[in-house]
């Protein structure tokens, strides 16, 4: 009746700082992603993965780096990442971002390119131009700027809507 339970060696390790609850997980990049997600769309749990920006921080000038890097703080200046970049809420940017994949749940004041995908949640703000060839944005986030994403049209279409055009 008094059995003890003891952690599985699999389980997530939980750290608590202040208000917000960090979970530390085996180094699993599908695990991780899926937690980052989390974290930036408003949801807990909230996972950093070692490059962190942190809130109350303010960097001026460019940032440039490979690898995964979260932004809780603010950055005056250009952002050029070669990995993940998840600006989250309350965080802000002013300057150009370039990422191979970029979730904001903060704000981003500047064009933004990303080689892989652009996820804007809630309370994302971006006030510039989006470059991705995969671009989501949920319908509370305020975009001021274009999109631009890259488009397969079903062959002859292009062709057909110019001639439509010339008319």
């Amino acid at each position: 009746m008094g059995r003890e339970k003891t952690p599985r060696a699999d389980a997530p390790q939980v750290a608590s700082c202040g208000a917000r609850t960090r979970v530390l997980t085996p180094p699993r990049r599908r695990c991780l992603k899926a937690q980052r997600r989390a974290c930036v769309m408003g949801r807990r749990p909230v996972v950093n993965h070692g490059n962190v920006i942190g809130a109350g921080i303010r960097v001026e000038g460019s940032v440039q780096g490979s690898g995964d890097l979260d932004i809780e703080g603010t950055v005056s200046g250009s952002v050029e990442l070669r990995g993940d970049l998840d600006v989250h809420v309350g965080a802000e940017i002013d300057g150009t971002v370039s990422a191979t994949s970029l979730e904001v749940a903060g704000t981003i004041r500047g064009p933004v390119t990303a080689e892989s995908r652009v996820s804007i949640s809630a309370s994302g703000v971006i006030e510039g131009d989006v470059s991705a060839p995969e671009i989501s944005v949920d319908p509370k986030a305020r975009v001021t700027g274009r999109f631009d994403m890259p488009i397969d049209l079903p062959r002859g279409l292009g062709s057909r809507s110019n001639s439509i055009a010339r008319r």
